[in-house]
């Protein structure tokens, strides 16, 4: 075989090697936004709780755990919340929380 073929076989058993590592699992983003979606109670906590699904599940293997504590923390803390100021305590306790 030609170098240039070898070259191109590592290539691609590179590429799915990683794309296996970062496969977007839906079912549970799916899940996650379901829960989102029946729980909330603001538009300001519904977008918020949207992005750390996504984070969390779109994202998951490039996120610290720092950034991961701060999304698990939104979405254990906002559902059922609906006061403005509520809101924005608990993003200021998981952001805190985040960088422990």
């Amino acid at each position: 075989m030609s170098r240039m073929t070898h070259i191109l076989i590592f290539g691609i058993s590179i590429f799915l090697a990683t794309s296996k590592a970062f496969a977007i699992d839906t079912s549970a983003y799916d899940q996650c936004m379901l829960q989102v979606l029946r729980t909330s109670r603001s538009e300001a906590a519904t977008h918020l709780m949207q992005r750390s699904c996504y984070a969390l599940y779109q994202n998951g293997p490039l996120l610290l755990p720092r950034e991961q504590a701060y999304h698990s923390c939104i979405l254990q803390s906002l559902p059922w919340v609906k006061e403005p100021s509520a809101i924005v305590q608990i993003v200021s306790i998981c952001s805190r929380q985040r960088q422990m």
